[in-house]
Order: C-alpha cells, then structure tokens, then sequence
C-alpha cells in the first residue's frame, strides 16, 4: 500500500528540521517513517471496522500516461463525478516505481482533466482518485505520525533527547480523551470515516492489511513505532 500523504505533507510539520539525503533521518528513513506510519493507521481502521482500501468516493478512473509539469492535461477512463476544484491523489509508478502525489483538478473537457502540478512522470495506467473528507482525516493523520518520528529520530543523542515538537506530534496522532484527534477520534467516534464506506463491504476480507501483518510477523517495524497506548 502507498502511505496516505506524501513526505511534502509530513514535511511541512517540522520545517524547522532540514531534511536531504545526508541528515539524520534522511530522506529514505523519512518515507520508511510514512509507510510505517500508513501501515499502523490501517490496521487500526481495521480493527475499527473500515475499510482503508475503500476509503475514497467512487469516483477513481484509470490514466493513460502521465508528463510532469504545469497545467498537465490528463485523459482518462471517465471523468464522471469529477469536479473543477477537486483534490486528487494520483498513484502509479515512474519506470515501475510507486509514485503518488496529490494535486488539484482546474479544468474538465469530457474525459480529459487539467491539473494545477504533476511532479512524476507516470506509467500508463495511474489511478486518480477523488480526496473526500475520510481521505483528507487519514492524509493529515498518516503526515503528523511521519512528523512525529521525524523530529523523534532528529533529537535522538541530543541532549535532553526529548523533543517537545516530538512530543506535541506524538500527542495529535494518538489522540486521547482529553485531545480527541487522532488515533483515539477512529477509534471512539462512531460513524468517524463511515461517509466512505460500503456497508456490505467485508473489511476482513481484504488481503491488504492480514497479508501486511503475516508477513512481517512480528519483526515489523510498526513496533519499533513504541506507541505506549492503550485502547
């Protein structure tokens, strides 16, 4: 699965830390924190009864190829549903890569969207996918869990080795009674991302996240995350 933001995202809660392929994180460490970050936020959907794979309106269409670029004109399988002003999150690969962005429709001519940025170069076949609010709820959360250990692992050996930028992040992600975002707002608000979800829908049916935890069993690296929650 692809996280639900991108490093931009997680990057712009910790301006103050600078992020290049020679810091500490790095960049690579830094996409490692968002996978695990999005892999932690699925499972605990699961456990809440959604669907992560489903959580998007219907309105996803396939690309043919896509050129990076400014007011990028994209043909797609159907443009039905689709508004101007709708953010979109655009994921495929880039000479077999997996790439995803998000970006913003600012035009539509029948199967054919304008879009504001393309940052990769995308394989034919990319999907497009409308952002509704359940996919803009897990997109922030997956960017404040990825900020979070972000600035954790920048203060790590740096005298106190406590971040307070660390610990107010960690605090938006969990959520808790007091502070009810998060983590805890999926587990304890009834209905939370229900708006995006196929009442028949069976989420343990889904391979995604079962076959995530048996074949990491264990020795993933959600557990290096150290969440001391209890639910």
């Amino acid at each position: 699965m692809n996280p639900f933001c991108t490093r931009t995202d997680a990057l712009a809660k910790v301006q103050q830390i600078t992020i290049d392929a020679t810091s500490n994180p790095n960049t690579d460490e830094v996409d490692n924190f968002l996978l695990d970050i999005a892999s932690y936020i699925a499972l605990i959907c699961k456990s809440s009864g959604y669907d992560p794979e489903s959580l998007h309106d219907t309105q996803s269409t396939v690309a043919l190829s896509i050129s990076s670029g400014s007011a990028v004109d994209i043909v797609v399988a159907s443009a039905s549903g689709m508004s101007v002003g709708n953010l979109v999150k655009i994921e495929g690969t880039e000479s077999g890569v997996p790439v995803w962005e998000f970006a913003t429709i600012t035009a539509i001519s029948s199967n054919t969207l304008t879009i504001a940025t393309i940052a990769n170069n995308y394989d034919a076949g990319a999907y497009v996918t409308v952002v509704n609010n359940a996919l803009r709820f897990l997109q922030a959360l997956n960017a404040t869990g990825a900020a979070w250990k972000t600035a954790e692992s920048a203060f790590m050996g740096v005298s106190p080795n406590k971040s307070e930028l660390a610990e107010t992040l960690k605090a938006d992600f969990l959520g808790s009674d007091e502070n009810p975002v998060g983590l805890w707002a999926i587990k304890n608000i009834p209905g939370l991302l229900e708006d995006s979800v196929d009442e028949d829908e069976q989420p343990q049916q889904r391979s995604q996240i079962t076959s995530y935890a048996e074949q990491n069993d264990g020795d993933s690296d959600l557990e290096k995350l150290e969440i001391d929650y209890e639910w």
